[in-house]
């Protein structure tokens, strides 16, 4: 039997501040994971920033955007070709930002499992 193609999904979030700021919401259902596929981050930042990712269990990415102090001319785009796995279902994934934060834009595809 064949199997049905899943496709990623996206939503956008702005970050603002130095809390952790969910990017994707939890499923609603105690067996469904939400894995990434895609990380799109955008940023005015003229200051460098560090960026951790949680799968709402554990730290799963760091990342430094921009990466020097000057606004970037270009976004940060990750993409996993196998979907980053959520290590638990139904959870919260997040970033938080340094204190550099002055405002990131998220956008994040995912697939549910």
């Amino acid at each position: 039997m064949p199997s049905q193609a899943q496709y990623a999904q996206a939503v956008q979030k702005a970050v603002a501040g130095t809390g952790a700021v969910v990017i994707l919401a939890a499923s609603g259902n105690a067996t469904v994971y939400r894995d990434i596929a895609s990380l799109t981050i955008t940023t005015p930042n003229a200051a460098a920033a560090t960026l951790t990712l949680s799968d709402g269990n554990k730290t799963v990415g760091v990342y430094d955007y921009p990466d020097a102090a000057l606004a970037p001319g270009a976004p940060l785009v990750v993409t996993f070709d196998t979907p980053l796995a959520q290590s638990l279902p139904n959870k919260n994934w997040t970033l938080t930002a340094s204190v550099n934060a002055s405002g990131f834009n998220v956008t994040t595809q995912y697939v549910e499992r």
